[in-house]
């Protein structure tokens, strides 16, 4: 699913969500107008990932999800996500894949549990770690 973020590494916990292709905009007296050439977007369970698509490679934009303040639809069809420092983004997708595409944001930006032990300790092998231990 990365695609052209092949060589972006993920951390350990750290997922791919989905792949879009959105522009950045930004309102002009004219209406909406692009900024920037297509963007590809790879959102993970931590990140965003912006790259344009250009013929001289660049790399990727990265936004963590604890830097969004607040990601909302509004009445354009645009995705605007609020950055801590101030700073907003107005992304625009195509019109099927907007509310995916919000979602999988809501769902990055939402906190992460810390992995839990489903399965029982075996309590021979503890102890057995215990008196190694103590025999160092």
């Amino acid at each position: 699913m990365l695609g052209a973020f092949k060589e972006i590494e993920l951390s350990t916990y750290e997922h791919p969500i989905n792949h879009y292709y959105v522009q950045l905009v930004q309102d002009s007296p004219g209406g909406w107008v692009s900024t920037l050439p297509t963007l590809q977007a790879v959102i993970t369970t931590h990140r965003l990932l912006l790259k344009p698509q250009t013929v001289r490679p660049r790399p990727p934009a990265s936004i963590p999800g604890a830097y969004l303040r607040r990601v909302v639809l509004n009445s354009n069809n645009l995705v605007t996500a609020e950055l801590r420092e101030g700073y907003q983004l107005n992304l625009q997708v195509r019109l099927y894949q907007t509310h995916p595409f919000l979602a999988d944001l809501l769902k990055m930006m939402r906190p992460h549990t810390r992995l839990r032990c489903a399965g029982r300790l075996d309590q021979v092998a503890i102890e057995r770690i215990i008196e190694q231990i103590a025999a160092l």
